[in-house]
């Protein structure tokens, strides 16, 4: 079968990207429904109709699979999410078997193998990831909607709870729970049922930008020091380095400090292993994005060029470093891989920048779990959603 809505082979390509030789997929499906009288916030997924608001129950489908096979490296699959306005996808995340596309009105999970549906949220006006980097925590990811926190049940496709959104708070999700800083207030929650387990304000010296959350830790940096608490608000250490920016992945904390200087502190103790003096390091606007490894990306998003600078997360030395204009615009981050944008889509090894695969040009969100990319695409052919495994 060919068409938009078939899994299909990309062409091979030639030098580094012989490795991601795309294999021969097909998919078949039912029908796709009818989109003259689509509104805004109406998406159609093969054999059944979902209005914008609470889903209809899936109706039974013909999908079928045939030769489905994502298991060798470079093989792809794509599945039609039908005619919507692609300007509203907001995210895209890999979950057990499903692809979870995050837009302006909805949250819809489809299953990877077959593109049916199988969990659709109700209405959510301008919803999105909760954080760039940290909104997803297991099977539960992190939503801002309806000028509310809401925590979405992957598996389920439920919201376990709600919290008011504060206009202006600073948040970090990890296993050790929620934290919202509001000015000088810190609040701690439980992740599983939203329960306020902390709040106090901060003295003088723990006031600033700086939260970074692990499985056990959370770690507030402020002017003068960083401390170290525990999911219930206990201080289990203080350290005297400013934080500019901060992320921990529960062996070492990494912390920018000002003046261009990387500290790496045990995350148990918060005693000093390395220091570091990074020459591309900016004062503002720098972030720890992610740790693959021995690893740790850290970067500078919010203005162009992007920064992206890889070190080594134990003694603090770069591996290397590049930058928007060289590489691309930062797309997404996982699994030691970085995509990146910019009139091509490709994907980059965290160990040395160097490309891995590619992902369509019109891709407009995607995400990296495990070893598969899967990328929303917008294109004359339609919108529908990309899966890839990538390997080395």
């Amino acid at each position: 079968m060919t068409g938009p809505h078939a899994f299909r082979a990309a062409p091979a390509v030639s030098g580094h990207l012989a490795r991601c030789r795309w294999e021969p997929v097909r998919w078949t499906h039912g029908r796709m429904l009818a989109m003259a009288t689509a509104a805004v916030g109406l998406l159609v997924v093969p054999s059944c109709s979902v209005r914008g608001g609470a889903s209809d129950a899936p109706a039974s489908t013909t999908t079928t699979t045939e030769a489905l096979d994502l298991g060798a490296p470079g093989a792809t699959g794509t599945v039609a999410l039908g005619a919507f306005d692609a300007g509203q996808v907001t995210d895209v995340f890999l979950h057990e078997g499903l692809v979870v596309v995050v837009t302006h009105t909805a949250l819809t999970a489809l299953d990877i193998e077959t593109g049916s549906l199988r969990w659709q949220t109700p209405h959510c006006e301008r919803a999105h990831a909760a954080h760039r980097f940290a909104s997803r925590v297991g099977h539960r990811l992190l939503v801002t909607c309806d000028r509310e926190f809401r925590m979405l049940d992957l598996d389920r496709g439920r919201f376990e709870w709600t919290r008011p959104l504060d206009s202006g708070s600073y948040i970090r999700l990890g296993e050790a729970g929620l934290v919202s800083r509001y000015g000088a207030t810190v609040e701690i929650y439980d992740p599983a049922d939203g329960r306020r387990r902390y709040s106090s304000e901060l003295d003088d010296d723990l006031q600033g930008p700086s939260i970074a959350v692990d499985a056990e830790r959370i770690y507030l940096g402020g002017h003068h020091a960083i401390t170290a608490v525990d999911a219930d608000g206990r201080e289990q250490w203080t350290a005297a380095v400013q934080a500019l920016s901060m992320g921990s992945d529960g062996e070492v904390l990494v912390v920018q400090a000002p003046d261009q200087r990387l500290w790496i502190l045990d995350a148990v103790t918060g005693e000093p292993l390395a220091q570091e003096t990074v020459g591309s390091l900016e004062d503002e606007g720098m972030a720890v994005i992610d740790f693959a490894g021995d690893l740790v990306l850290l970067g500078r998003l919010s203005d162009a060029p992007q920064l992206y600078v890889v070190v080594d997360r134990w003694s603090g030395e770069v591996v290397w470093e590049g930058n928007s204009d060289e590489l691309g615009e930062f797309e997404a981050v996982g699994a030691g891989r970085l995509v990146v944008t910019g009139g091509s889509c490709r994907v980059l090894g965290l160990d040395d920048g160097e490309e891995v695969a590619r992902c369509p040009a019109a891709t407009v969100a995607s995400t990296v779990h495990d070893d598969r990319l899967a990328a929303v695409v917008a294109d004359d052919e339609g919108t529908r959603v990309e899966v890839q495994r990538i390997g080395r």
